[in-house]
């Protein structure tokens, strides 16, 4: 632990220490400012010792002003928080996991510190040294900067929208006491002190986050189309088309991701299971039984059928204007 705080904080520099009472009704928060020294691990393992039986243990991944829980006074990390809740089971959760390790060190960005946060994956870049002065040169616009990378790596990652300055995760070493029956260690499971980043090293997620907005800008664009022929004489007609294009469509939802956003776009006109399996015969993970499964216990939300549109507009379009 020594050597993470070391990484994260240079000598002299404050760690917002914060528990947070698991009984919400206690409401109970207590807050902590450590130097960052030779005793600092000594010292949070006393504060752990003292609070964590009853309270959840966090801490600033940025250095905090003096005693300011939300004053920063250096940006030399990016992060993502993966929650494994997020995911159909434990067994795509640990897919997505490998598989987004696999992409990053493909990319050269493996992170430089990885830790099992109880129920998910909490992922750490570290900066350069250099790169801090040009933080704290150019604060407002290197601020920006962090901002959109964040923002880039958590929708790479699929991680938790964290992209505020003050933000606090679960600290290393401290029990995660979500469930007072099964307390889980938050303990690092790889590291590499030495494996640290340019700035510049992030414009692939960058690019990768710019393609993802536009294909969401086109999606709303889609379903916008929809909305004017849903309750049209048109609309059966528009929604046939559509249909019989995915159905002649291969691979259309190999991915998991795509395969609950088609059906959730099917869902959203209480089309019955028989109505689509032939789009989902095109996937070559297609599962009849599990698919069913999964489609009829889904329930309704914010996804239309401008979803389903989108995807034939996007993966055949040639087909779908015949149609």
């Amino acid at each position: 632990m020594k050597d993470f705080f070391s990484t994260l904080y240079k000598d002299g520099e404050i760690i917002n220490v914060r528990f947070i009472s698991q009984n919400k009704e206690k409401n109970q928060v207590f807050n902590f400012f450590v130097e960052q020294s030779e005793n600092t691990e000594k010292q949070i393992q006393e504060l752990i010792k003292t609070y964590n039986t009853t309270h959840h243990a966090y801490f600033g991944v940025h250095p905090r002003k003096k005693n300011s829980t939300k004053n920063i006074s250096s940006i030399r990390t990016f992060f993502v928080d993966i929650d494994s809740k997020i995911f159909e089971n434990e067994e795509k959760y640990k897919e997505h996991i490998s598989e987004t390790l696999f992409q990053l060190e493909k990319n050269n960005l493996t992170p430089t510190i990885q830790i099992n946060s109880g129920h998910g994956n909490h992922w750490y870049w570290i900066l350069k040294p250099f790169e801090n002065l040009k933080i704290l040169e150019e604060k407002r616009q290197v601020c920006f900067f962090w901002t959109q990378i964040q923002k880039a790596l958590q929708h790479f990652c699929k991680g938790d929208h964290l992209h505020y300055l003050p933000v606090i995760l679960r600290l290393p070493g401290s029990q995660n006491i979500k469930d007072l029956n099964k307390i889980i260690l938050c303990e690092i499971i790889k590291k590499n002190y030495e494996k640290t980043y340019l700035l510049k090293d992030f414009e692939f997620f960058q690019k990768f986050y710019e393609e993802a907005m536009l294909k969401e800008k086109e999606e709303k664009k889609a379903t916008k189309i929809f909305q004017k022929v849903e309750n049209t004489n048109d609309s059966e007609q528009f929604v046939k088309a559509v249909i019989n294009t995915l159905e002649n469509t291969p691979n259309i939802c190999d991915k998991y991701s795509d395969f609950l956003r088609l059906a959730m776009s099917f869902k959203s006109i209480n089309l019955s299971y028989v109505d689509i399996d032939n789009v989902f015969r095109q996937s070559n993970n297609y599962d009849q039984e599990k698919n069913e499964k999964i489609y009829n216990a889904l329930e309704k939300n914010t996804i239309t059928f401008g979803t389903a549109y989108y995807f034939a507009k996007t993966y055949n379009p040639t087909l779908l204007k015949k149609e």
